[in-house]
């Protein structure tokens, strides 16, 4: 057997190699998921408990050209700072796509409304949304919470309004 120096692979290389692979391996597993659950579908529907769960509404107008106008006055005053003018998302999530990240879509209004209620905290936001802050306990009353709805729902058809 020779003992002396042989053309082969330094073993530093080796090594960095393996750590490369190994390093991907995890990043691939906690970053993107493994065997399918990921960040992005991780709070759909059957990883929550149903939003509904424990809200009861007081006040719940009916859905009227009036009731659309106010809930447009209200959105731009406290909704739109994170989800958009145009409901386009920012801060918060797109109100104007078919994609309902806590309720089935199309989503029920009484959930969607029971979500501005109790608001959406870390770590069931979706990506790099920041908390939903909870809206009900007088910061908005049910009224202006589902005339807020109605205007988003007159904007976007996934969202279930009619009574």
């Amino acid at each position: 057997m020779s003992q002396g120096n042989e053309k082969g692979v330094p073993n530093w290389i080796l090594f960095l190699f393996m750590g490369t692979i190994v390093l991907g391996g995890l990043y691939a597993i906690f970053m993107h998921g493994f065997l399918g659950y990921n960040q992005d579908n991780a709070y759909r529907p059957g990883y929550i408990e149903p939003a509904d769960a424990g809200c009861t509404f007081a006040d719940i107008p009916a859905n009227t050209a009036a009731a659309r106008a106010n809930g447009e006055a209200t959105y731009k005053n406290v909704c739109a700072a994170c989800h958009g003018q145009n409901m386009e998302g920012q801060i918060g999530p797109s109100l104007a796509d078919a994609e309902w990240w806590h309720t089935p879509s199309p989503a029920p209004v009484q959930d969607v409304a029971c979500i501005v209620v109790k608001g959406v905290n870390p770590p069931k936001t979706k990506g790099n949304a920041g908390p939903m802050p909870a809206r009900g306990n007088g910061a908005l009353s049910d009224r202006e919470i589902f005339e807020v709805l109605y205007f988003v729902g007159s904007k976007n058809n996934s969202l279930v309004t009619n009574q």
